[in-house]
């Protein structure tokens, strides 16, 4: 076995071991962009609005979150929310790729991954809460606040 060998055996398996995580972290950011766009385009934003106006006479009774939620989901005729989502994607995806031949391209991938998840979340959790209190006021259990 030829000395250089013994050497580059090594970095030739770590080149393919950051090789998998990175492909593995762009099919989490393709996963996770998917999933934001859906649950932001899925959005029937003046069902849910008039449902609540039906509902209290006023949009203005719903949480907080879940008006900056729907007014966010309008915003720009509904393109600003992928719009943001895709330049985000695509602007992390990028610093990983200048970074792939380190290590570094994680720290990357793992605060982006992180920022797509807690976006979905929020949408999710401000459009379904008030969903949640009306269906447990009906029910007649107390709402928990």
């Amino acid at each position: 076995m030829d000395p250089t060998e013994a050497i580059n055996e090594p970095r030739r398996e770590m080149a393919g071991q950051r090789l998998g995580l990175f492909l593995l972290a762009t099919v989490g950011f393709a996963g996770l962009a998917m999933w934001n766009l859906v649950s932001l385009w899925g959005i029937p934003v003046v069902n849910i609005e008039k449902f609540f106006e039906d509902l209290t006479g006023s949009k203005d009774h719903l949480p907080q979150l879940s008006q900056w939620v729907l007014a966010y989901a309008q915003a720009g005729w509904g393109l600003l929310p992928p719009v943001v989502v895709g330049t985000f994607t695509i602007t992390a995806w990028s610093v990983m790729l200048l970074m792939r031949h380190s290590w570094r391209f994680l720290v990357v991938a793992t605060i982006a991954l992180l920022v797509l998840i807690g976006h979905a979340l929020v949408v999710e959790l401000a459009l379904k809460r008030p969903w949640i209190e009306v269906v447990q006021s009906l029910a007649g259990a107390p709402a928990s606040r």
